[in-house]
């Protein structure tokens, strides 16, 4: 093995919450799901509302994941919060001010769906696997994926609301059997 691969196999991305972020987290899902059960995080902020994938089409996911009787919850910055109302019940809402309680938050969850790379790289730092929705990047340009968790993704030539729920659903599904029943 060649030293390259060797130190890039010791490599990890590194995100450490507070305490008081962790507990905060953990506080939600248990509130949320007392039973203690596998959760799914749905992420709807991005860097611009440009990669809003759209409220129908959220919706439609959450009704797949409740149909599959998986819980979830819906993960957003305080901006978002108006957007994540309109898809979900609020007790189904972790919004926060906080970018350290929004870490915490995906790091307690065990499958994330978002349509942006900073919480593809949150996810990564605790090897929470990803389901990505992307738009190309320029050409030559690749798009961000997890180091080091296992992940899936749509990627869109145009605009991210041109992927319809429907379009994804067999490979989310299968993405699902695939990390959450092995």
């Amino acid at each position: 093995m060649s030293l390259w691969a060797l130190l890039n196999d010791s490599w990890n991305v590194v995100f450490e919450p507070s305490k008081e972020a962790k507990e905060k987290a953990e506080a939600f899902i248990r509130n949320l799901y007392p039973e203690g059960t596998r959760v799914v995080g749905v992420n709807i902020s991005a860097g611009s509302r440009a990669r809003y994938w759209g409220h129908e089409n959220f919706r439609k996911l959450i009704n797949w994941l409740e149909k599959a009787n998986l819980h979830y919850i819906l993960i957003c910055a305080k901006d978002d919060l108006d957007l994540a109302s309109q898809i979900v019940e609020e007790k189904y809402i972790s919004c926060s001010e906080s970018f350290e309680v929004f870490g915490a938050m995906i790091q307690k969850v065990d499958l994330l769906f978002t349509p942006d790379t900073s919480a593809v790289h949150l996810a990564s730092a605790s090897h929470v696997p990803v389901f990505g929705l992307y738009v190309r990047e320029s050409e030559g340009y690749k798009n961000w994926n997890p180091y080091k968790s296992e992940y899936e993704w749509i990627i869109n030539p145009q605009l991210i609301t041109e992927t319809g729920f429907d379009e994804l659903s067999d490979k989310f599904e299968q993405f699902v059997q695939r990390v959450l029943f092995y």
